[in-house]
């Protein structure tokens, strides 16, 4: 199963981001072998907010990038260990499946990880110290050492180091004396021995030698702890024991963890760098997966369908890397060559909501109430409640039978949906201007234009001088050639452009000059179909 992420275009309006949304859910029903997940890379506006509110269904997740992640790489079919296994356990797995490194969970969760560089550290321990006590677990015993118990002790865990009986019973009670602490006992059918081991209440007796605990003649009724009879000689019964003790005595738990959103070229280079096989991945304060060297072999690609949008400038960043596997547009064509055919639907409609509109109906999909709403606003968004030259007659059609699916009048709904813009006084002028804002490269010129739809001009007239140095910073910031702002009164269609200042284009456009860096555009509403043809026209004149 892919996931495929569904994304509108930086900057996202209303149309761009509930026809992700609303496409997401459609693709979601009709390929049920992938996931769909709609994005958007940036912020919502009021209207768009509003939307959602009124669908009361979530707007889609924030991505700034859409970049590979460790999340993309983590291998979530781990092999794991309980805490309590035995060390013998891990060895075994290392070894036979040939991976990095365990990750080991107790109760409450992932404890650590282990790998074949704690294990040998283990090893290497007891040799190089003095006799090493151990934590043993009275379940593990039976684990990996053959043989049965034949007295159950009370204690479950105990630490103790490991003791051999295969002495004459003089120098055993003379080396039982040099121990701090008592040990488990390895010991042949010796009864003097025994006895003292009884008496003396190790924590633990293991019988070697002996196939029947009816050769046995040691009474061990009063002893309190574990009598085990092994099936095995006593040197194979001590390095058996060494490997019974439980793995999280032995886990690391200072392994640095990395989250499932983290960049996959960071990550790669934090393990490359280090002394660690692999790394865990997190879901927040989740255990998400684990990722190893060799799972940084192959850089992954995401895949990705573009909604109301084509060129991969205008996508969310990280795009070019991605690959692109569907185009739902209604906007002039400049996309990118691929490396493979891909589904295109592209159409000269008023809005991309109408496009999946049509979707639905294409593929014999219902449209739920929230669908509906959803795809309603972006079409009258769009149109500008069906004013715009862009309107089509497909347009009409799709909102009328979204009003009656959604419940909602369409005129009224208009009404209310436009009576949310802010004034323009109460907004930063350069958020304005970038708000819903678009860059084209054309005759060896980039160019960018933003636009933002009023209530009424009578405001935007007193602010023109401010737009107009936010024009120019943002210039700066993109590096762009010209800059404009279209600020439409979507109620009278009416429209005032303002520019940035580059006057060679500035000379030629046909629009009535307001004053030095300013238009009156009377009948505009649409960017796409009415301005842009325009500018595009003026880019031509003055490059030849």
């Amino acid at each position: 199963m892919k996931t495929i992420y569904v994304s509108g275009h930086k900057n996202p309006d209303m149309d761009c981001t509930v026809a992700s949304h609303a496409y997401a859910y459609l693709k979601n029903q009709i390929d049920p072998d992938n996931t769909y997940i709609p994005i958007r890379c940036g912020a919502l506006n009021d209207q768009t907010k509003a939307a959602f509110k009124k669908a009361d269904c979530p707007s889609p997740a924030l991505y700034r990038e859409l970049i590979p992640t460790v999340g993309d790489i983590a291998r979530k079919d781990y092999i794991s260990l309980p805490s309590n296994a035995p060390i013998l356990d891990a060895l075994e797995l290392l070894y036979t499946r040939n991976i990095s490194f365990i990750p080991v969970f107790n109760f409450d969760g992932f404890d650590g990880t282990v790998s074949i560089n704690e294990v040998s550290a283990y090893l290497v321990r007891q040799s190089s110290t003095g006799r090493p006590v151990y934590s043993f677990s009275s379940e593990n015993i039976p684990e990996v050492l053959p043989g049965q118990f034949i007295v159950r002790g009370t204690g479950a865990t105990f630490d103790a180091p490991i003791m051999t009986g295969a002495m004459p019973f003089d120098i055993y009670l003379k080396r039982m004396k040099r121990l701090e602490q008592k040990p488990i006992l390895v010991v042949g059918n010796r009864r003097k021995i025994l006895e003292h081991a009884v008496n003396n209440q190790l924590p633990a007796i293991i019988i070697t030698g002996v196939e029947d605990s009816a050769e046995l003649d040691t009474d061990f009724s009063s002893f309190q702890g574990s009598v085990y009879l092994s099936g095995t000689d006593s040197a194979e019964s001590i390095r058996l024991l060494r490997l019974s003790v439980p793995v999280h005595t032995i886990v690391n738990r200072n392994q640095p963890r990395v989250g499932k959103d983290e960049s996959f070229e960071d990550v790669k280079r934090q393990l490359m760098s280090s002394e660690f096989r692999g790394l865990p991945v997190f879901d927040d304060e989740e255990f998400y997966g684990i990722v190893t060297r060799r799972r940084f072999i192959e850089k992954p690609v995401k895949d990705l369908i573009l909604v109301d949008h084509n060129e991969i400038h205008q996508s969310v960043p990280g795009a070019k890397e991605a690959n692109i596997v569907e185009i739902i547009d209604h906007h002039r064509f400049g996309a990118e060559k691929t490396n493979t055919p891909i589904y295109i639907a592209s159409k000269p409609v008023g809005s991309s909501s109408t496009i999946v509109y049509q979707h639905f109906r294409m593929n014999f999909e219902d449209i739920p109430r929230h669908i509906a709403i959803l795809l309603q606003s972006g079409i009258i968004s769009d149109t500008v409640y069906l004013k715009s030259p862009t309107t089509t007659e497909e347009d009409v059609r799709a909102l009328k039978e979204l009003s009656i699916l959604s419940g909602l009048d369409s005129e009224t709904y208009a009404t209310e949906m436009f009576s949310q813009l802010k004034a323009l006084k109460e907004r930063n002028p350069k958020d304005v201007v970038l708000g819903d804002f678009k860059t084209y490269h054309q005759f060896n010129k980039d160019v960018g234009i933003g636009q933002v739809e009023v209530m009424n001009l009578e405001e935007a007239s007193e602010m023109i001088s401010n737009f107009h140095e936010a024009l120019k910073a943002v210039s700066r910031d993109k590096q762009l050639d010209w800059t404009m702002l279209l600020i439409t009164d979507v109620m009278k269609e009416h429209s005032v452009l303002v520019s940035s200042g580059y006057t060679p284009a500035e000379k030629k456009l046909i629009y009535s000059s307001m004053d030095e860096h300013s238009f009156d555009l009377p009948h505009i509403l649409s960017r796409k179909k009415q301005l842009l043809p325009e500018v595009l026209r003026v880019l031509e004149e003055i490059s030849s």
